[in-house]
């Protein structure tokens, strides 16, 4: 015999059916419904975005930005007068030294940056201001220093140069002394007689030492051969200026339409999500309240 739990009843028992769970999946023209009807919010919100981009853009000071490039000199070849590496921290280094620190809104101008131009020994330094007469006229003023710094070590290492080939050349007129006061003495040497092994010793050590004092001879020249190729226009140059400092035709900071592209998309994107957030809470309402 079976039994029945009375305390349990079915399901269908109780209201007649079962409950039904609102339904929370939302078709496409419902969800462009409620952004239509929303309309408002979304406009609104997008208003207050481009007006906080305007307030932005009104109140940012401009910064102006100035570039130049520097070709660095060399010394010799494959020798340069500095390393673009440390020249380039180095502008850095001294311009903070300066007050200059890389931040926007500085009253005076500054470097932005300085970085070698690929597979060249070109350097670009870029500075920013606020006011674009200072702005170019300060990087000037930064070149300037760089090419003269330069221009003082190209001197002190062409000066150097030039006493070492001034040495070399001394030392090549001695040893065309040696040569010919060599010369001399196998002259003189070649009329004794040579029966005596004395004279023929003799014979032996000068012509050994001319033979040493013609190598040297070799040695000096080469070696004031390729001084006198590094100092030349092609292998030793100092420091030049490429491009002189020049101002881009609009301000690099604030950029308007940039900042009035993004406040739309910020500001739709809100709208859009505010509208449907408020319209989940609405609906969830309704369906809970029924």
């Amino acid at each position: 015999m079976t039994r029945t739990d009375s305390s349990n009843p079915p399901l269908s028992a109780v209201g007649g059916s079962t409950p039904r769970l609102p339904d929370d999946d939302v078709s496409a023209p419902e969800l462009w419904s409620a952004l239509i009807g929303r309309k408002a919010l979304i406009l609104a919100i997008l208003l207050i975005s481009l007006i906080t981009a305007g307030l932005f853009i009104f109140f940012t000071p401009p910064v102006y930005e100035s570039r130049a490039v520097l070709q660095i000199g060399q010394i010799g070849p494959g020798v340069q007068i500095e390393s673009p590496a440390v020249l380039t921290k180095r502008v850095m280094v001294q311009d903070d030294m300066d007050g200059g620190k890389t931040a926007i809104g500085r009253v005076r101008p500054f470097i932005q940056t300085a970085f070698l131009e690929k597979d060249t020994n070109l350097i670009s330094i870029i500075a920013r201001g606020p006011a674009p007469d200072a702005t170019q006229e300060y990087l000037a003023q930064v070149v300037a220093r760089v090419i003269h710094e330069h221009q003082e070590l190209f001197d002190l290492a062409r000066k150097e140069q030039q006493q070492s080939l001034n040495m070399l050349q001394m030392h090549g007129h001695r040893l065309n002394q040696q040569i010919a006061a060599n010369e001399k003495e196998i002259s003189i040497l070649a009329r004794q007689p040579a029966g005596a092994d004395a004279i023929t010793a003799l014979r032996v050590n000068f012509a050994q030492e001319k033979s040493k004092l013609l190598e040297q001879l070799r040695l000096a020249e080469q070696r004031q051969l390729d001084l006198r190729m590094a100092m030349s226009a092609l292998r030793s140059k100092p420091t030049t200026l490429i491009k002189a400092p020049a101002l881009t035709a609009d301000p690099v900071k604030p950029r308007p339409l940039l900042y009035f592209a993004l406040a739309i998309g910020i500001g739709l994107m809100l709208g859009i999500f505010s509208a449907l957030v408020i319209e989940f809470i609405s609906k969830t309402r309704r369906s809970t309240s029924s």
